[in-house]
């Protein structure tokens, strides 16, 4: 059989964090990448930039810029990111895909996004996933080379498996592993947060109390993927979604005097709380999936009796025998204007008994 040369098409660069920086196509056409964080905010294409302007999660517009000349394109995007319109003055660019993503192969000069807001490659149309770790072909409906996640880890049996089978519902942002889409909106409404919370509080982050506590260890850090797992599968039931506290406001969650609520409280002063009721109520490692910080310093159960707020330190993934770590969670209620009381005899409950009076 005769044997036909390669021919390369385009060279890709990377930095040291493995983040697609620069791509030569064999035209010698380069183009750069820069990115805020793991999101792109300019490219250059030879002589063109173009600068694109987001709201948290939000796609908004793209600049592009050459010479002297400026143009501005309004973005319109469905929940998952995806651009399905276009508009500079009176042209207007639409997009319309396949369920995992393939569109017209035509050439779409508005905007340089597409399906989930990704970016397709120049050269091949393919969507370099986690910014260049790996090519998603909308076409095959599956990714081009496997995910270094799997088949052991969370990465799933397939290692070229794309949304898990569910490009509805799910994203994959990283190229490593589909998120549900509620549960992504979910802790990036966390994320979006934090700036709020450095503004409205004290800075707990310079707390003496918060910096020498102990983390508290996870004693079932084996079924953590599979409790992630299930909650994400579960929260697609019931709108049970945990939420962050970073005001006086926030704790209006605990009116109900029957009911109970997990909580954890990090280092950074970040208290999470979220519902011991319905379909997806998420453990205490759960929960602090939903945090900055990796170290959770206080975790157990928070409810209304009366007129007090009742803590514990109930819990099984992290319990510590014989120590209180509801301090510091005490002292940021007490920042926001509520006094907080501890559980007496705990140990003697399963979590905030109805009856119970502080």
């Amino acid at each position: 059989m005769s044997h036909k040369n390669e021919v390369v098409l385009c060279h890709y660069l990377y930095d040291p964090l493995n983040t697609l920086i620069r791509a030569v196509s064999s035209n010698e056409k380069t183009t750069q990448n820069f990115y805020c964080k793991s999101r792109l905010t300019t490219q250059f294409q030879g002589e063109t930039q173009c600068t694109i302007f987001q709201q948290n999660d939000i796609l908004l517009a793209s600049r592009r810029s050459r010479s002297s000349t400026t143009e501005t394109s309004l973005l319109v995007t469905d929940q998952k990111r995806s651009i399905l319109s276009a508009s500079r003055n009176t042209l207007i660019d639409s997009f319309v895909y396949t369920p995992y993503g393939y569109r017209s192969p035509q050439n779409h000069l508005l905007t340089v996004f597409g399906f989930n807001g990704e970016l397709p490659d120049l050269v091949t149309g393919h969507y370099l996933l986690g910014n260049g770790y790996r090519a998603f072909n909308p076409i095959l409906m599956r990714f081009n080379s496997p995910d270094s996640w799997s088949p052991f880890g969370r990465g799933g049996i397939n290692p070229y498996a794309a949304f898990q089978s569910d490009p509805i519902n799910k994203v994959d942002p990283t190229g490593h592993i589909a998120t549900s889409l509620m549960v992504l909106k979910a802790v990036n409404r966390f994320k979006s947060a934090l700036p709020q919370m450095k503004k409205s509080r004290v800075l707990f982050q310079k707390n003496k109390e918060n910096l020498e506590a102990t983390p508290l260890k996870n004693k079932g850090l084996e079924y953590l993927d599979a409790e992630i797992a299930q909650f994400e599968n579960n929260v697609k039931l019931d709108k049970n979604v945990p939420k962050m506290i970073t005001k006086l406001s926030d704790l209006e969650m605990l009116a109900d005097k029957n009911r109970h609520f997990k909580y954890i409280y990090t280092d950074q002063s970040e208290l999470i709380i979220g519902r011991t009721d319905g379909h997806g109520a998420p453990p205490h490692p759960v929960l602090a999936q939903m945090a900055k910080s990796p170290n959770v310093i206080s975790a157990g159960y928070i409810g209304k009796r009366g007129d007090s707020i009742i803590l514990s330190n109930q819990t099984g993934h992290y319990f510590r025998s014989k120590m209180d770590t509801t301090g510091p969670v005490m002292s940021f209620l007490k920042n926001l204007g509520i006094e907080a009381k501890l559980l007496r005899d705990e140990r003697k409950h399963i979590g905030i008994p109805v009856f119970y009076r502080g």
